[in-house]
């Protein structure tokens, strides 16, 4: 028989070594969720620690059997499996586009529609569909890279090829095109993208609605919170299906980050609600964690990235539709948080964040002056063999 709510401890390094009681969550909602309920809190574990790692029964215990479905314990405990390693975090600033130069508006849900067509759920005309944002535009440039950088190492080439790790906002493997409601749905939580096979699962790991034969990659919707009887308009939990080109879709470390983020809004425990509450007021400092204010111009942007024409001067407004991010403050939050509790879970301190991005400053500013040396000494040679 199984317990009706799953425990997960997360082994915080610091100097304590404490283990983090981090998530609750009901039986239920892992059996609508899964085929493999193991794997799949592996799976979610991952997404939130940002670490490769085994779930166990005990503190020091070995690994589970995860092809077992049934006698779930109330208990498990993820115990990394490799070495963290202090990633280099102002890499960010060799990396980030700016905004003023990255696509956006039209450009973004231009491509997007390139790509898809019509809504990857539910096929309706895009008429009626947003351009929606994996990681919400509000956060921008800076954040979409620190997640990437933060994490690329998770992921081999297969999962995230080196020609698709210069990300933006705004670039065409942030997005997806859904339906206005479903829309609304990823920015709330209540839906997320799971990919597979990914670090702990595998296609057939997951529920498919689909009667055609299993396909080697599936990008699974899914409803973290179930809708209810009176959501009659409410989709069938099903694959992404793309009808334009389907080239560069959403890659793992995009939908995996939001999928964390996703579960620590749905399952938190109390004990972690504090954690992250004390940890958070040493990292709101840190850039790029502070929320990013929607601006003027981001109402234009969701003009541009939903359906409906942009109609300058309309209704006695300078800008367009005047929309807020779809996504809430609530999962705003919850990405914060999940950056958060994985540099926790390394032992990364604010202070190392900040010792390193000075470094990083210095040697920028030793190679920008090395640079600047070498051209006056290549001018003055010029000089003087034109002399």
């Amino acid at each position: 028989m199984n317990a009706p709510d799953v425990n997960i401890y997360f082994l915080s390094t610091d100097n304590q070594n404490t283990w983090i009681h981090a998530l609750q969550i009901p039986y239920s909602d892992i059996h609508r969720l899964c085929l493999r309920p193991l794997k799949w809190l592996r799976f979610v574990a991952f997404t939130i620690s940002g670490a490769h790692g085994d779930l166990s029964e005990t503190q020091d215990g070995h690994a589970v059997n995860y092809d077992n479905t049934s006698d779930l314990a109330d208990t498990y405990y993820y115990i990394a499996t490799e070495q963290f390693h202090l990633v280099d975090y102002n890499a960010l600033n060799d990396r980030v586009t700016s905004s003023d130069i990255t696509p956006g508006r039209a450009g973004f849900r231009g491509k997007i529609l390139n790509r898809d067509g019509s809504c990857v759920i539910t096929r309706a005309h895009n008429r009626i569909c947003d351009a929606s944002h994996i990681i919400p535009r509000c956060k921008g440039d800076e954040y979409i890279t620190f997640v990437v950088n933060d994490r690329r190492h998770l992921y081999h080439e297969q999962q995230f090829p080196p020609e698709t790790q210069e990300l933006s906002i705004n670039t065409v493997e942030n997005g997806l095109l859904l339906r206005s409601d479903l829309h609304q749905c990823l920015g709330l939580g209540i839906i997320a993208f799971m990919k597979t096979p990914n670090f702990a699962m595998q296609c057939d790991d997951v529920h498919r609605v689909e009667n055609d034969p299993m396909p080697d990659t599936r990008i699974t919707m899914q409803y973290m919170e179930p809708p209810t009887e009176h959501e009659l308009y409410a989709p069938l939990p099903c694959d992404v299906h793309m009808t334009g080109t389907g080239e560069s879709s959403p890659p793992s470390i995009l939908l995996d980050f939001m999928y964390g983020a996703a579960a620590v809004q749905r399952w938190p425990t109390d004990a972690l609600s504090q954690v992250l509450k004390k940890r958070f007021e040493d990292f709101k400092n840190i850039s790029p964690l502070p929320q990013q204010p929607l601006s003027s111009d981001d109402s234009e942007d969701f003009a541009a990235d939903s359906g409906s024409e942009y109609k300058p001067g309309r209704s006695g407004t300078k800008r367009g539709r005047s929309r807020r991010s779809a996504t809430s403050t609530e999962m705003l939050q919850a990405m914060d948080h999940v950056l958060v509790l994985s540099m926790l879970l390394r032992g990364v301190t604010p202070e190392q964040i900040v010792a390193e991005r000075e470094r990083r400053e210095k040697e920028a500013q030793a190679h920008t002056q090395e640079v600047a040396r070498a051209k006056v000494q290549q001018w003055q040679q010029a000089q003087d063999t034109a002399s």
